[in-house]
């Protein structure tokens, strides 16, 4: 049961957190905007009609209306996670970069997997979390030696 001092101190929170949220987000978005990460030449390169698009992982170039990379296969098209037949592979993408590409392990991420493959796989989901996990906690690979060629 509720006595009316927790609800006037509900009001005071709710009241304080009307007034200071609309404050914060104007000192959020009141900075300064920060310069491109590139320059110009590069920029304008990027707007340019008759430039080629590249893959985000293997930076080959390929057509605007290809779906998939030509070399390593990944997911490029615009549209893929729309359309239902190219929404299957590119899932399978995101998962099977789970269980071979190294990556930062962070908590959004291994949960986000998680859950994720649990709900693509349901019962199935615990052999994918061994492959995922062993991929996890797998040793970093030793740089390669230099050549010696004199």
């Amino acid at each position: 049961m509720q006595t009316p001092e927790h609800t006037i101190a509900i009001l005071a929170v709710v009241g304080v957190a009307m007034v200071v949220a609309p404050r914060f987000f104007q000192w959020l978005f009141s900075g300064p905007i920060k310069a491109d990460p590139w320059g110009e030449k590069i920029g304008a390169d990027i707007e340019n009609a008759e430039s080629m698009p590249v893959c985000h992982r293997c930076l080959t170039e390929h057509s605007s209306i290809a779906h998939f990379c030509p070399q390593c296969g990944a997911a490029v098209g615009e549209y893929n996670n729309l359309l239902p037949f190219d929404q299957i592979f590119s899932e399978g993408e995101v998962f099977r970069n789970g269980t071979n590409l190294r990556m930062r392990p962070s908590v959004f991420i291994i949960a986000g997997y998680l859950i994720l493959s649990l709900s693509a796989y349901a019962v199935f989901a615990p052999v994918y979390w061994l492959a995922f996990l062993r991929n996890l906690f797998r040793r970093a690979e030793p740089p390669p030696l230099p050549d010696s060629a004199a």
